[in-house]
């Protein structure tokens, strides 16, 4: 890791020394937006020498693991505004804890169809990891370097570099790092992490061969408070002497919890006829999830042997795709081929207990037949792709088929998909160990999840956006307070949650609508979401309804050296009785107790563009002093109150 984090700064010193920077008036169109391109494009420049005085923006290019390619956006909008949070992702339908990465509530569930193996549990620490869906390969014409800084809560920082350069126009390489740092307002709740990312990207003189690679380490550290203890004297009167949260007691100053993952991934293939091509993918992904306390904490329950609490489960997953694809001119292309899936789940120990025997360790071996074809007819691209088990262990049967127009029409477009899909819940849900006596278990019979999905999307120019979706998961596995006779508070049902599995199908619906109206240097950003839980409502909690309006103007400043969009944005939420966080099992969990919600989130923003540097300034939950101490983000966590943060993202061409 400290070798790679060298290597880094010298690469960045020589590439600094180079050329200045180039004229990046872009070539493609003069939108805001990314101009993307759903074909494998491939090629590139021939030139051997680019100078960068020379190089255009379109010379620029990211490319993700499906080869879709896109073009370096340095534009500032409404969209950016959005993504300028730690995850760099819209958080619309997420509701962070009170310190950065400390964990998150959905507002809103949807089924990751994506994701074609059980994952390692404790999710709620998992939302800053760099997928492999995240991850981006670059072609460039000359180095091109990132910088993103933001400020966080209290002490600390935010920074996320990434360099790219080509050795030859066949050859890229990256190398990227993010530092992070928080605090936090309240007491005991430091988070901090490490993520660095490293790709590789190269094409055949010829362009028969091309392949990808990319390696990552990251590593997540938090303190763990448990929450607040007196609510309703210390947070909720307001009272002034508590204004100061590290003042307000928490359950525990002596819990902490790391999550640590590597991960790398190897993609290339060959186009040996214009007909054929052969390609090849393996990706491996190692993680763990850690928690330790110096001592017992009587909330949790007892601990099995007296002293310390290190609570470790690992999870390891190696995947490989074998795939023929046959290209059948304009019409589409057939696919087949085979996947192997090694999946190794432990923990340090076995644990005998009066009940039995929980091993420490599950391990599974699946073997699938695939296919896929792209059809085109009347007008319309067809697609599915199936998956069959030969051998199943964590995976089973899958099924996506998707419609779309062959070419959308200037004011309207749609897309129609279906899915369906079996796996195994998280391995957290399937076996866990703790020293403490009430997180222990093992489901020696354990059936694989039935999930599956319909979605439509419509959309108009003028109109704007619909999307659709209905979700249902069978067998859905949760973290949840067990049922007990006892009147209990809910610190002390902390040590009752444990595993349960839905007796019915768990379904659910969800109908959301976007449009974004322009009137001269004014805009207005809506969004507006409704769910309804179908079936399973006492397993499965979500608000009814969640909405956000933002309002902006932009225009261009001192002589159109300076761009400029200022605005307000404000989301709610309904009350609902959302889920809880437990810090052993890095989970959230379902409770009946508590319900949050119901108030709003305003913020301010101006944000500026001067050459390829945007500036970001927000004022957040700018009412949190005058619409009520209500704005919790699970139970016993309060939302962060009234901040202001700075941060920007520089671009260098050399």
């Amino acid at each position: 890791m400290y070798k790679a984090l060298v290597f880094f700064c010298v690469l960045c010193g020589v590439v600094y020394g180079q050329n200045p920077q180039p004229n990046l008036t872009p070539k493609l169109s003069t939108s805001d937006f990314l101009s993307t391109q759903t074909t494998d494009t491939l090629s590139f420049s021939k030139s051997k020498n680019i100078k960068s005085a020379e190089a255009s923006i379109d010379q620029y290019q990211l490319i993700n693991i499906k080869r879709d390619t896109v073009v370096l956006d340095t534009s500032l909008h409404i969209d950016k505004e959005f993504k300028f949070n730690e995850l760099r992702k819209d958080m619309f339908g997420l509701l962070a804890l009170s310190n950065d990465f400390q964990g998150y509530n959905e507002l809103i569930r949807v089924v990751d169809f994506d994701e074609t193996s059980p994952e390692l549990g404790a999710k709620a620490k998992q939302y800053g990891f760099f997928e492999k869906s995240d991850l981006r390969f670059y072609r460039t014409a000359t180095p091109l370097t990132e910088l993103m800084f933001r400020t966080t809560l209290e002490k600390g920082q935010y920074l996320d570099a990434v360099l790219a350069t080509n050795l030859n126009p066949r050859l890229n390489i990256s190398l990227a790092h993010r530092g992070f740092r928080s605090q936090g307002q309240y007491d005991y709740q430091q988070s901090e992490s490490g993520a660095f990312r490293s790709t590789i990207s190269y094409n055949s003189k010829n362009k028969k061969y091309i392949s990808n690679f990319f390696y990552t380490y990251q590593d997540f550290k938090f303190e763990e408070n448990g929450g607040i203890t007196k609510k309703e004297l210390q947070f909720e009167l307001g009272d002034p002497e508590f204004l100061d949260r590290s003042r307000i007691d928490i359950l525990h100053t002596n819990a902490k919890s790391r999550i640590v993952g590597r991960a790398f991934y190897y993609d290339h293939s060959y186009q040996w006829k214009s007909w054929i091509k052969f390609s090849h993918k393996l990706h491996y992904d190692s993680r763990f999830f850690q928690f330790e306390q110096d001592s017992a904490n009587s909330n949790y329950g007892d601990l099995i042997i007296s002293g310390s609490v290190d609570d470790k489960i690992k999870k390891q997953s190696f995947e490989n795709n074998l795939n023929i694809t046959l290209n059948r001119s304009d019409k589409g292309a057939w696919s087949v081929g085979l996947k192997s899936l090694f999946s190794n789940y432990f923990t340090p120990s076995k644990l005998i207990t009066t009940e039995g025997i929980i091993p420490n360790q599950i391990k599974g071996q699946d073997l699938l037949l695939r296919g896929q074809t792209d059809e085109q007819i009347f007008a319309h691209r067809i697609g599915v792709k199936v998956e069959f088990p030969i051998q199943s262990n964590v995976v089973g049967k899958s099924l996506r088929a998707e419609i779309m127009p062959v070419k959308d029409s200037l004011n309207f477009s749609y897309t129609a998909s279906i899915n369906y899909q079996e796996r195994a819940a998280d391995f957290q849900h399937q076996m866990y160990q703790s020293d403490y006596e009430n997180f222990n278990w093992f489901n020696e019979t354990s059936e694989l999840q039935k999930l599956a999905g319909l979605k439509v999307n419509v959309s108009h120019k003028k109109w704007g956006s619909f999307r659709f979706d209905l979700q249902s998961i069978e067998g859905y596995r949760y973290f949840a307070v067990q049922p007990n006779d006892e009147v209990n508070t809910f610190f002390d049902d902390l040590k009752n949650v444990g595993l349960q599995t839905a007796d019915k199908a768990v379904q659910w619906s969800a109908f959301q609508y976007h449009n974004r109206i322009i009137r001269g240097k004014w805009g207005l950003d809506v969004r507006l979401h409704y769910q309804q839980i179908l079936q399973g409502n006492t397993h499965f909690a979500l608000p009814d309804y969640l909405g956000r309006v933002t309002l902006y103007y932009s225009s261009d400043i001192f002589q159109k050296a300076m761009f400029i969009q200022t605005g307000i944005r404000a989301k709610y939420f309904e009350a609902y009785q959302a889920d809880a966080y437990h810090p052993v099992l890095g989970s959230m969990f379902r409770q009946k107790k508590e319900v949050i919600g119901g108030y709003p989130l305003i913020d301010l923003f101006i944000n500026a563009k001067v050459k390829r540097t945007r500036i970001y300034f927000k004022a957040q939950h700018v009412n949190s002093s005058f619409t009520g101490f209500n704005y919790y983000s699970a139970p016993q966590i309060p939302h962060h109150d009234f901040v202001i943060r700075f941060g920007l993202i520089w671009n260098f061409f050399s």
